[in-house]
């Protein structure tokens, strides 16, 4: 039974390490640093001479040809000329700006109602503040939303075969 079992197991990771044997990698020039993206994974890209931006799941990359492999089209790898990728910080930062604005407001409309000093008011410069964050929690995500990766001159994109050679 515990023979099947891992038997079993080490089929599946023999699976599982041939799916990722081709990758498409993007490099910097003057930099080690690499970004490899292995077939699955959803991809948002643009075509040169076209405005369109088209998002797709990569399915196959074929290194012989220089295709890459859509789940809707093939592409040339030298016809691509920028991904796109959503960030997600802007709509979390503006979240938090929020709630800071509506509680600077709240707390002081709390502290001038409850203290009993005559004196203190809700001034003008808390409207300021929270006006402030909330304006800018709604503006910051419609402003930031994309990081665009550009290839040509500094970044470059390529397919790479790790599987191994076969020899004779």
């Amino acid at each position: 039974m515990m023979r099947t079992f891992l038997f079993s197991f080490v089929m599946m990771l023999g699976f599982l390490t041939l799916n990722g044997q081709t990758v498409l990698q993007i490099e910097r020039s003057g930099s080690s640093h690499t970004v490899k993206l292995s077939p699955g994974v959803m991809l948002q890209f643009r075509l040169k001479n076209d405005p369109v931006w088209y998002s797709g799941e990569l399915v196959r990359l074929i290194p012989e040809d220089s295709l890459v492999v859509f789940h809707n089209r093939y592409v040339r790898l030298d016809q691509i000329e920028a991904f796109r990728r959503s960030l997600y910080w802007p709509t979390r930062l503006g979240r938090n700006l929020f709630w800071f604005g509506v509680g600077w407001s709240g707390f002081a409309l709390v502290g001038t109602a409850t203290d009993g000093i005559p004196e203190t008011t809700y001034e003008w410069s808390d409207v300021v503040v929270s006006s402030t964050a909330v304006a800018t929690s709604w503006l910051l995500p419609r402003i930031v939303k994309h990081k665009v990766t550009r290839f040509g001159k500094k970044r470059r994109l390529r397919i790479l075969d790790l599987s191994p050679v076969e020899r004779n």
